[in-house]
């Protein structure tokens, strides 16, 4: 079990009164959640801690620091200038980029599930729309590197901002790969 809840008596007997309005809501709309609803009440009500933690510990994540989230923002930022200023070069000097090298592949579900997890609530939220067009995708493969070296060239390059010229693009993509 993770780190206990602790909630006062009120505060559990606000929530047991919730999960007994979900389990008969759940129950008049033909649900099948409605038996979990009335045993987390009923735990709830009987002050059985060791049921109702174990609840609570399935369905809340930790909060993510800051820098966490600051690290997930960047990135996304970084990618959204990237593509903005790729389609933005005169014909020319697109080929001279790969595309591939500067489209954001997603954080890694196994190694990177709160990355991922929250690259998709800012989806859910409008933000960095157009990055994560499709959704916040798998990427079946840690990012940290890829995305460290890509940030790391743009910061080397004092962080401009849009539009960026063909030789900036050319640098953060050509840095992906590095050692």
């Amino acid at each position: 079990m993770k780190n206990q809840l602790s909630i006062t008596d009120a505060e559990r007997l606000i929530l047991a009164n919730q999960y007994k309005i979900l389990a008969q809501l759940d129950r008049q709309n033909d649900g099948h959640e409605h038996e979990d609803y009335e045993r987390l009440s009923k735990a709830l009500m009987h002050g059985h801690s060791w049921l109702y933690q174990s609840y609570f510990d399935q369905v809340l994540a930790d909060n993510l620091s800051d820098e966490t989230e600051d690290y997930v923002v960047e990135v996304l930022a970084l990618f959204s200038i990237l593509k903005d200023s790729y389609t933005n070069l005169p014909q020319e000097e697109m080929c001279l980029i790969d595309p591939r090298n500067i489209n954001f592949i997603g954080f890694d579900g196994n190694n990177e599930s709160d990355l991922l997890s929250f690259a998709r609530a800012l989806r859910e939220n409008g933000r960095f729309t157009e990055i994560l067009k499709d959704g916040c995708q798998n990427s079946h493969c840690p990012t940290g590197r890829v995305y460290g070296n890509m940030l790391g060239a743009w910061k080397v390059l004092g962080k401009p901002n849009y539009p960026l010229t063909v030789e900036h693009i050319k640098a953060i993509a050509d840095s992906r790969w590095a050692e």
